[in-house]
């Protein structure tokens, strides 16, 4: 909403955490579990903050220590299970929060990939 338009006792709340030692790439709230966001940055960590467990970070996604491949695009599936991430190296990945574990992985250009997105039914991924 605009400025313009927020009620006039509205009073946000602010937050800062440090969770990660370098830029951070990406950020996307789950779109079924409001209160988890969830993060990738440039120093390789792929986290997710619970607002409600007092802005605990966990890993969804840990990287080889051989690959220095960066993520560069991320998405999340309408029922906030499925987490899809590309990056430098040119893999498309999917990471299911359901078991805890990556359940995709292709390498689909030479070079990077710099972004991915997945439709609202869940069918068609770009």
């Amino acid at each position: 909403q605009s400025a313009t338009s927020m009620p006039e006792d509205w009073n946000p709340r602010v937050f800062l955490f440090a969770p990660h030692g370098g830029s951070m790439s990406n950020l996307r709230f789950n779109p079924t579990r409001p209160s988890w966001l969830h993060t990738t940055a440039y120093d390789g960590a792929s986290l997710t903050m619970d607002l409600e467990a007092g802005g605990t970070f966990t890993p969804w996604f840990t990287r080889e220590a051989k690959d220095a491949a960066v993520t560069t695009g991320f998405d999340i599936s309408a029922d906030g299970q499925l987490l899809f991430h590309s990056d430098t190296a040119g893999i498309l990945r999917c990471t299911d929060l359901r078991m805890g574990k990556l359940t995709f992985e292709r390498q689909l250009h030479e070079s990077k990939i710099g972004g991915c997105s997945v439709n609202c039914s869940g069918q068609l991924l770009a």
